[in-house]
């Protein structure tokens, strides 16, 4: 794996056991169903939440441009929709897992391969 994937998946790793930490901090806490009450009661608790929902957004898109269809990114979808970025995360690592560059893990393979053609065929590619 390159160094820059590497570093990609380790940092994604990190967050993730940071994050779940977390997660099981403030459940020992507090209910998830009050903590949710709370935030949207107040106003700034709500634009939270609409701009969280409205990366995952963006995020979901994403993964269904990178999946290749709606059938094959509809559970990476539902993750999104129940777990937040921990399914972000996690879907980030899977891809760095398997790429062997970074546009690996941002682009889908069909438009890798694709873009290798086009610039094998090229005339600047051609002596």
């Amino acid at each position: 794996m390159p160094k820059p994937v590497r570093i990609l998946a380790t940092m994604s790793m990190l967050i993730l056991i940071v994050f779940i930490a977390l997660i099981v901090r403030a459940s020992m806490e507090k209910n998830i169903g009050a903590a949710v009450a709370e935030l949207v009661a107040d106003g700034w608790g709500l634009v939270t939440l609409v701009d969280l929902y409205a990366g995952l957004f963006i995020i979901a898109v994403w993964v269904t441009f990178v999946e290749g269809s709606l059938r094959r990114s509809f559970w990476w979808i539902v993750a999104l929709i129940f777990l937040g970025n921990l399914a972000t995360l996690a879907y980030i690592i899977r891809r760095a897992l398997r790429a062997e560059t970074i546009e690996e893990v941002f682009m889908p393979r069909r438009l890798l391969v694709k873009r290798e053609a086009n610039r094998s065929t090229s005339p600047a590619a051609t002596p």
